[in-house]
């Protein structure tokens, strides 16, 4: 255990009077009988220096492009796309993670006036898979931070069969729902083009605004099922290594809390699974940095 995990270790081993732990079991037992628990960890990764601009996202013209303004994202992992519009910024970010070949796009749940944009995002990246963390119409702090529906969800469940942005129209096929989250089936049309591609989005419910972190074990539970029905339906799994995947976009209001929190732990479960290990707290400190 080396590097920057070594002093945080150290300062609760000091404080227990414990040795270094050596295991992942005796790591959750020291930080659960320290002093700040959780929050140290959590306050020690965002004491880290990290070197990087955000300039884009800062940028005026792009302010009303962004749901929370305030939260940045950086300038060398963001999303670019090819537009002739004004501006080429959507608040979207790549994020790819070493040793489980994992490629995402993470991003906030779109405005009224970004939705066209996320269509194109998902377009343009040959995106089939949506993993979407929060529920439409959602409680938000403010009237202007509503959820709104970026697809239809079918005559059935009360709404349209499809719905158009832009250059792109969704078409609503099927659904499926379960205790936790529902399976919807969409068709993507450009219309310029005349082509059309089937898009999987999983829609997690468990964990709402509405609701407090999933601090209990039925909520946690409930996201490591969904984590395992993602791999039961063949989402990550590569039939062909030769050539890369396309990213998976998930997002939940922000694209930052439960969006981070999902990809955290499906990496987590990744490593253990690879027999790596999860000693050192950079596996966090590097999801922050992207």
């Amino acid at each position: 255990m080396t590097g920057l995990s070594e002093s945080f270790w150290s300062s609760l081993t000091e404080e227990s009077g414990n040795s270094m732990p050596i295991s992942l079991e005796e790591e959750f037992l020291l930080v659960e009988k320290s002093n700040h628990k959780w929050d140290g960890m959590l306050e020690f990764i965002q004491q880290q220096p990290i070197q990087g601009t955000t300039e884009v996202c800062e940028s005026a013209d792009n302010q009303s492009l962004i749901r929370f303004p305030s939260q940045s994202i950086w300038d060398k992992s963001r999303v670019i796309l090819t537009t002739d519009s004004i501006t080429n910024f959507i608040n979207a970010s790549y994020i790819t993670l070493p040793k489980v070949d994992r490629r995402y796009i993470l991003t906030e749940s779109p405005l009224l006036n970004t939705m066209t944009n996320f269509w194109l995002m998902i377009w343009q990246n040959q995106i089939n898979s949506i993993i979407m963390m929060n529920i439409f119409n959602e409680k938000t702090d403010s009237p202007t931070n509503q959820i709104h529906a970026y697809m239809p969800i079918g005559g059935e469940n009360g709404d349209t069969d499809s719905k158009e942005f832009g250059d792109y129209v969704i078409t609503y096929d099927s659904r499926e729902s379960y205790p936790s989250f529902d399976v919807t089936l969409l068709l993507v049309t450009e219309q310029s083009s005349g082509l059309s591609r089937n898009i999987t989005h999983y829609a997690f419910h468990s964990w709402t605004m509405d609701t407090e972190n999933p601090t209990h074990s039925s909520r946690c539970e409930d996201m490591l099922g969904f984590i395992f029905q993602l791999y039961s339906r063949g989402l990550f799994i590569k039939s062909d290594h030769s050539v890369p995947s396309p990213p998976v976009l998930v997002h939940c209001s922000d694209g930052l809390g439960r969006s981070g929190a999902l990809i955290l732990l499906e990496y987590c479960l990744q490593i253990l699974m690879r027999n790596h290990s999860l000693k050192d707290v950079k596996v966090m400190l590097f999801i922050r940095l992207c």
